[in-house]
């Protein structure tokens, strides 16, 4: 089972290819390969986009181990020191990139607003929204002017939510997540590959030439994001991509590009050079969709 069951009905992602628990009790670190994998990986993307004029921001959305760890079982201690804040360090020592973990920022809203599914291995879209003004917050030290969607531009309601970690149990069990949705749009979806996960090219465009563009790589959990950045861009192409693609951002020239990959991904670093491109991608689910 992938499912570790912990207080109040919430569930918790556990026994996956990445060891998300073993990471959170510090059981699991970056092996010295992969910090210098890291740090290869995060000098390359500052360099390429130094070379255009840009800067790279990194999103890590964290994981609901660390959102709520309350919540956890009393067998799983959270450890002080895991994967992410190494990977931290490292990007913090390379010039030309920005590291957001807005782990405080999102805890801060608890309060408020469910930060996460409670039967699903992802965060809620109050927390993508938090995580969303955290990115935003830097990205105005460049551009001061830049819209910046307030608490009072969302509708956020709770739900009933069955979720990928509810659906493995035998019942199944169905928990809680907040939905969140920008009450007055401006910003339209303008083209969809319809290419399933990874592959997958999402473009928002809105009729305001003050506001700049972006590019974003993102994994599942840009789904949630998505929407929210899209209000604050004149075009933003969203790239399903845990890679950093030099041909896009020249394609687009864009103003700002932004990555993001979940917290329990990091233990396993990209390659930039030899894994596989969005566009192979491509090709090859379409090929096989028309076989």
């Amino acid at each position: 089972m992938k499912v570790l069951e912990g207080k109040d009905g919430f569930l918790f992602l556990d026994n996956d290819s990445n060891g998300v628990v073993s990471q959170h009790t510090g059981k699991t670190l970056l092996t010295e390969q992969s910090s210098a994998q890291w740090r290869e990986t995060f000098t390359l993307r500052a360099e390429k986009l130094a070379e255009v004029g840009l800067r790279l921001y990194f999103m890590v959305p964290p994981d609901n181990h660390a959102i709520s760890p309350d919540k956890l079982p009393d067998s799983v201690v959270p450890a002080a020191v895991r994967p992410v804040h190494q990977i931290k360090a490292i990007a913090d020592s390379i010039d030309n990139v920005t590291f957001v973990y807005p782990l405080a920022e999102i805890q801060a809203e608890a309060r408020n607003q469910l930060m996460v599914c409670t039967t699903d291995s992802h965060w809620s879209h109050a927390a993508a929204y938090v995580a969303y003004r955290a990115v935003m917050a830097e990205l105005a030290k460049v551009r001061p002017d830049i819209r910046v969607l307030d608490w009072v531009d969302i509708t956020f309601d709770e739900r009933d939510f069955l979720g990928d970690l509810g659906s493995k149990l035998d019942p199944q069990v169905t928990g809680r997540t907040v939905y969140g949705k920008v009450t007055t749009p401006r910003a339209k979806q303008v083209s969809d590959n319809k290419v399933v996960n990874r592959g997958n090219i999402v473009v928002y465009e809105q009729a305001d030439p003050s506001l700049p563009t972006a590019v974003i790589f993102r994994d599942s959990y840009g789904l949630w994001l998505s929407p929210f950045f899209a209000q604050s861009f004149r075009r933003l192409v969203v790239v399903a991509s845990p890679v950093y693609e030099h041909d896009y951002v020249l394609e687009e020239k864009p103003d700002f590009v932004l990555m993001e990959l979940s917290e329990r991904f990091l233990i396993r670093p990209p390659n930039d050079l030899t894994d596989p491109t969005t566009r192979g991608l491509i090709a090859a689910k379409t090929a096989q969709a028309n076989s």
